[in-house]
């Protein structure tokens, strides 16, 4: 039996070939997993950005500004008047400027809620962080 060269060559090259799909193949299942990874991990800064959010919205809400305004609302009826006479309410005793800022993070709120920035939960009604 005389070494043939030329075969040789030719089942080196397929051995070649092969092993170079199994590598590539490889590459993209590690190509596959890098990008569930990095869709996970901007999934999660997402929704830390969206709990800040929502944590913000909520601070504005409480400030102290609006204490005297947020009392009137819960400890009275709907008939309950909330506008000064001098904006051109009923006798209440917050200016519209008030009562809009006040107005203004709900609608806010509103958008982001509409934008799936934020979703509201269905058990508690309160705003949480989206997983979009």
């Amino acid at each position: 039996m005389k070494f043939d060269l030329v075969r040789a060559l030719s089942a080196l090259e397929s051995i070649a070939v092969i092993g170079g799909i199994v590598f590539a193949v490889w590459q993209v299942l590690e190509l596959s997993k890098q990008t569930a990874m990095q869709a996970e991990t901007l999934k999660q800064t997402q929704q830390i950005a969206s709990a800040d959010l929502v944590l913000k919205l909520r601070a504005t809400m409480d400030d102290s500004k609006f204490a005297k305004l947020v009392a009137d609302i819960e400890n009275h009826d709907h008939n309950y008047p909330l506008l000064s006479r001098s904006d051109g309410g009923k006798g209440g005793k917050f200016h519209d400027v008030e009562i809009e800022q006040y107005i203004s993070v709900f609608e806010d709120s509103g958008y982001l809620v509409e934008g799936n920035l934020i979703m509201m939960s269905k058990k508690h009604g309160a705003m949480l962080m989206c997983s979009a």
